[in-house]
């Protein structure tokens, strides 16, 4: 006995991989140990045959691999647990910027939704180094800028994950802090940054917040800059806000006690004016020092008839308020023996008088040929002493000194002091545009100035009129404004033209069709109501073919434009209206074609219509029929050989009419087709005899014999309609058979013969 003994199939050994979740495909035969045969089939645990490939995402399970026995020899199998573990998740990279100020921020809460709760934080700071732990809070206020790195421990086989969140830190800007300063108004410009408290930082703008926030330089300069509120801001770098601070300045005004002076007097005198002296720029509220004992000062008065001859001294002071100094001027006044210059006095003169002699106004009896001068510089004071009294301040007195020159007294003067009393003020008058829509309103606010409101009105009747004008009730026209005057001053008057305008009517909206081809259609037309002419029109699509109310739709591409019509009336306001145009184009007819029919001896018409209105296409002159969606295309009804056609192709804006005509492009070999048979049996086809193209020979002749030769149907104009054989006879109908035929088509060609096969 011969005994054979064959290798038994070797699947390996069992084992197990373990993968994370994450990891790439693994061969399931790495689980296996002992040298497995190759060539085997892997299973799942559900033993349907699967890759050998395991793909990590699909989850654990096991496998089960067979290799396929020989001969006697059974299948061998071996299996595989693959385990899968899930890896951690510590989140998405991010950064964020946080500002110096900032309230501290929890890390944890960036790095997404799907972030573990379980890992642990470290510090690596800006530019590199040692990473140190960190407990995941960022406070601005201790912490430094860097990457925060997140790690979560993985379970083996899966790696541990990590995310970083790298966190940089504005600084907030400083401004510095509120502060109050006086300044004087003699002061040098001063960098403004300098004055705020806190070490404000550089690189910051200045407004003028009192000024409505206008813009302002970084340095104040007293003699020009207004006092108020002035706020300094530095822009932040995001996420950093901007700072501010604000400074109060107060300007105080330099101190001037004028110029020092020698003044000249006479004993007969009672009044001189040191002040005068000081010069035009001396400033007011100061102290007087009699330097010499004379007892003969009164306030800034000196009184020379007391004091007597000789040079006595005075010493003005006006004191400075901080961080202005105090500033003095000395006046020497020498007294001598003359004539005089009269006496001071004071007067009250309407504010209005542009004409006052002050002579007139001297106390005293002074001489004549005198000189005036305006010590205080009012700019009032005219030549020979006539005075503008209009150009000097209401209320308050200003002096002015009448000198003359004795020989053995020197210059003597004398004062008077002028002042300005209050005069009627009616304002300004002028004309006036109200709609007659508009609320009344009072008529003092039309006038320009600054009038008083204690003034009665006229209207142009002359008949006294109240305060307010309502533009429905009252007549157009001059009103007259008058206010009393008190002595010295007259009555003041103001007259008011009032012009009451209707309100504007631009109509209603309208519509307007037209073709692309009107080079002037006039938009007026299209609109409704009662519009009214004159209004000005404006291109609201920018379509481009609008001139004044015209429109040139040549250049204008189908389609819909709004104008809009604008009528302004003064005082009214405007009022708009449209007008939407619909710019329409004529039918184009393309692709004219022409096919023949050789079986009917006749030939159709085909063209495509587009442009202008397919809802409306028409066609006219020919028949046929259109088709109702796009492409738009007319074929008409078969046509004879001999036949013409035209036709006229129009929509409903009638933009343009396109003519398509034409003859018949076949050339048949034969004029005619004549059947070889027919079927007159009633079922309803082919019930005559029709000769296709006869049509198109209206002097033909036909003759049909039977096969005796006898004749059974003879017709002139043979038209396959109204004249057609049947299959009829004068004897009743013709049996079925075989019938001869001669066909003349009268136009001297051959006669066309040939026969003919009735079915019954």
């Amino acid at each position: 006995m011969t005994v054979g003994v064959i290798n038994g199939p070797f699947a390996g050994n069992g084992g197990t991989i373990s993968v994370c979740s994450n990891s790439a495909p693994i061969n399931l035969g790495t689980g296996l140990s002992g040298g497995p045969d190759a060539g085997g089939i892997w299973y799942n645990d559900q033993w349907q045959p699967v890759p050998p490939i395991f793909q990590p995402s699909s989850g654990s399970g096991v496998f089960h691999y067979v290799v396929v026995g020989a001969g006697i020899c059974p299948a061998d199998t071996a299996s595989v647990a693959a385990t899968v573990t899930q890896p951690p998740n510590a989140g998405d990279d991010t950064g964020i910027a946080i500002c110096s100020i900032d309230d501290p921020v929890t890390l944890f809460d960036l790095l997404g939704p799907n972030a573990q709760t379980d890992g642990t934080w470290t510090f690596t700071p800006q530019g590199g180094g040692t990473p140190t732990p960190h407990t995941g809070i960022y406070d601005p206020a201790i912490d430094a800028p860097g990457t925060y790195r997140y790690r979560v421990i993985g379970t083996p086989p899966c790696a541990d994950d990590i995310a970083n969140v790298t966190v940089t830190e504005p600084q907030a800007p400083n401004a510095g802090c509120d502060a109050s300063v006086p300044l004087c108004s003699n002061g040098s410009a001063v960098l403004m940054r300098t004055l705020l408290g806190c070490d404000a930082q550089a690189g910051g703008t200045w407004v003028y917040v009192t000024g409505g926030n206008t813009s302002h330089g970084l340095f104040f300069n007293p003699a020009v800059d207004p006092p108020g509120i002035y706020r300094y801001t530095i822009t932040g770098e995001a996420p950093c806000p901007n700072a501010s601070a604000e400074l109060t300045v107060t300007v105080n005004p330099a101190t001037n006690a004028g110029q020092s002076a020698t003044v000249q007097a006479c004993q007969t005198q009672t009044e001189v004016n040191l002040f005068a002296a000081l010069g035009p720029s001396a400033q007011g509220g100061g102290t007087w020092s009699d330097n010499n004992g004379s007892g003969a000062l009164t306030d800034s008065i000196f009184n020379p008839s007391i004091a007597g001859n000789g040079n006595w001294g005075f010493t003005y002071t006006v004191t400075g308020i901080f961080p202005c100094t105090s500033s003095s001027a000395n006046i020497t006044v020498q007294v001598g023996v003359g004539g005089s210059a009269g006496a001071d006095s004071s007067v009250t003169v309407c504010g209005t008088d542009t004409a006052f002699d002050l002579f007139n106004a001297l106390a005293g009896t002074p001489l004549a040929g005198g000189a005036w001068s305006d010590p205080t510089g009012t700019g009032a004071l005219g030549a020979g002493g006539i005075l503008n009294v209009s150009l000097l301040p209401i209320g308050g007195a200003s002096p002015f000194i009448y000198s003359i020159t004795d020989p053995n007294c020197g210059p003597v003067t004398a004062t008077v002091q002028v002042t300005a009393a209050p005069y009627p003020i009616a304002g300004t008058g002028g004309t006036s545009i109200l709609c007659a829509t508009a609320i009344p309103v009072n008529l003092i606010d039309l006038l320009g100035g600054a009038p008083d409101p204690d003034g009665s009105w006229m209207n142009p009747l002359g008949i006294s009129h109240g305060d307010v004008f309502d533009p429905s009730l009252h007549m157009a026209g001059a009103y007259t404004y008058t206010v009393p005057g008190t002595t010295p001053c007259p009555d003041a008057t103001a007259v008011l033209n009032i012009t009451v305008n209707q309100p504007p009517d631009a109509g209603a909206n309208g519509e307007l069709l037209a073709c692309d081809t009107v080079q002037g259609l006039d938009l007026f037309a299209g609109l409704q109501g009662t519009p009214q002419p004159g209004g000005a029109w404006a291109d609201l699509d920018g379509s481009g073919g609008l001139s004044g109310g015209l429109l040139n739709t040549t250049g204008i591409a189908p389609g819909e434009y709004d104008y809009r019509y604008t009528v302004t009336v003064p005082a009214c306001g405007s009022d708009d209206a449209l007008v939407k145009v619909v710019v329409v184009t004529g039918v184009e007819v393309i692709e004219v074609e022409r096919t023949c029919i050789e079986r009917d001896r006749t030939y159709t018409v085909h063209f495509t219509i587009i442009s202008g209105d397919p809802e409306s296409y028409a066609v006219s002159g020919l028949e046929g029929t259109l088709s109702a969606v796009a492409p738009f295309v007319f074929t008409s009804t078969p046509l004879f050989t001999s036949q013409t056609f035209e036709a006229f192709v129009r929509d409903q804006y009638g933009c343009d009419e396109v003519r398509v005509a034409g003859v018949s492009p076949c050339d048949f070999n034969e004029e005619v087709f004549v059947p070889e048979s027919f079927s007159p049996n009633g079922d309803g086809v082919n019930e005559a005899f029709i000769i296709p193209g006869i049509e198109g020979y209206p002097d033909n002749r036909i003759t049909i014999f039977n096969r005796w030769g006898a004749k059974l149907y003879e017709a002139n104009g043979y038209d396959n309609r109204g004249t057609v054989w049947d299959g009829s006879t004068s004897n009743g109908t013709a049996p079925a058979g075989t019938y001869f035929y001669v066909l003349e088509l009268g136009n001297d060609s051959e006669a066309i013969t040939g026969f003919i096969y009735l079915n019954r």
